[in-house]
């Protein structure tokens, strides 16, 4: 990584999940991040009741700083916030490793096949990172009131170490979403601990030869996403409800069986948008294989967000020492501002490349699909790298291509639909 961070201004702390959070709830953000420092690669079930306790209260807080009308209903915001706050306080216990997508790489990696690459391929440079995109995604998911109410804007990756036992490898791809209007209201800031952003997380399990299509069928067969609702633990809540009615009226509180309940409306919202999920998480996947695809001379940019103090950011550019440095930048994140990770195409040989004519000249201007070569590396070559073969215009000097339809070459489909 260079040692001079550059200020870049298509980084918006607004697009990147983690960075939103530290913008608009920094008390949220501090909080988990200290209630979470202690952690190993799981909680233990005491230190997850802590973070449980302390979202459940930064949230009442939140909530009693507004009107009754305005506050949500029923606990599934709240259920969503701490969900999100164990993503959030895994990725600031590792580091805050942050890295965006540049809109060419995004591109690529749409014209791009993952079908041939295997679990045990993936190379991941952090155990937990944020993966975003520079200028959006282009995925939106839908609610009930309108089909793309939601911009898919990142993703939170864990991945846990191999079971000695079994050799399965678990991948946890939390796809996280924004508002599309939030921009256009004037008070998203103040709202924003309560407002609707809800998450898709694929639970992917799979030994070293297990396939990327293997990994999601398993998860899709098992119900390990959650699109079909717990009847027996639904009707134990709705009992739970009823039998608390009578001792909370006696303190003056009604409390009525919700229509919908929280588990109900989250498996609707998954099955609503397990399509466009699919591609979100193909993307994930294919910036995964592209990390572990770039060569190792190949350096990325740290770019800070474009609202950063330039002051601050001469600190960390100017410092003396590596010391200095790392106080420079702990100030800047006690201010809610870390570098993030540019992924250019520039590692891999730049722009879209072109071929000669195919078929005799015959064919028109095409696009033919990008694959990721399990190259045979390492002793006795069992081992395998990854090598990105990036999409291809066939015939370009016959005008541009054909952008409705990517040609394959080989091997089977990617995970997105």
């Amino acid at each position: 990584m260079t040692n001079q961070p550059r200020i870049s201004s298509n980084i918006s702390r607004d697009d990147h999940h983690p960075l939103r959070v530290q913008k608009y709830w920094p008390g949220y953000a501090s909080g988990v991040s200290r209630v979470c420092r202690a952690w190993k690669t799981y909680p233990t079930p005491d230190q997850f009741n802590d973070l449980q306790a302390l979202v459940q209260s930064l949230y009442n807080d939140a909530i009693e700083m507004v009107p009754r009308g305005q506050r949500p209903e029923g606990i599934g915001v709240l259920i969503q916030r701490t969900e999100q706050a164990y993503r959030y306080g895994q990725l600031a216990r590792c580091g805050m490793n942050i890295y965006a997508l540049s809109t060419p790489l995004r591109d690529a990696l749409r014209k791009t096949s993952l079908g041939d690459v295997r679990v045990g391929d993936l190379r991941m440079p952090f155990d937990v990172l944020y993966i975003g995109f520079e200028e959006g995604s282009g995925i939106a998911f839908g609610t009930r009131d309108h089909p793309k109410a939601l911009v898919v804007d990142g993703a939170y990756v864990t991945a846990a170490p191999v079971d000695p036992e079994t050799g399965t490898r678990h991948i946890d791809v939390c796809i996280t979403t924004r508002d599309a209007l939030s921009t256009l209201r004037a008070d998203y800031g103040a709202h924003w601990p309560f407002s609707y952003e809800p998450h898709f997380t694929f639970a992917l399990h799979g030994t070293a030869d297990d396939t990327f299509e293997a990994a999601l069928g398993e998860a899709l067969d098992t119900n390990a996403l959650d699109l079909e609702v717990d009847e027996d633990g639904l009707h134990r809540f709705r009992e739970a409800v009823v039998d608390y009615q009578e001792e909370a009226a006696v303190s003056g509180i009604k409390i009525t069986i919700p229509t919908v309940s929280a588990s109900e409306g989250l498996a609707k919202f998954k099955s609503r948008n397990l399509s466009e999920a699919k591609n979100a998480l193909s993307l994930i996947l294919g910036a995964l294989c592209a990390l572990t695809a770039r060569p190792d001379d190949a350096e990325l940019s740290e770019t800070w967000p474009a609202d950063t103090p330039e002051a601050l950011i001469a600190k960390v550019t100017s410092a003396p020492s590596p010391k200095k440095r790392r106080d420079a930048q702990n100030a800047l994140k006690k201010r809610g501002f870390v570098s993030v990770r540019r992924i250019d195409l520039d590692a891999f040989g730049g722009e879209a490349r072109t071929s000669g004519d195919g078929a005799g000249g015959s064919v028109t201007p095409h696009w033919r699909s990008g694959h990721f070569r399990r190259q045979p590396v390492g002793k006795d070559r069992t081992e395998r790298r990854l090598i990105w073969i990036l999409p291809t215009i066939v015939n370009a000097s016959k005008g541009p291509p054909n952008s409705g339809r990517v040609y394959k070459v080989k091997g089977r489909p990617p995970v997105s639909d």
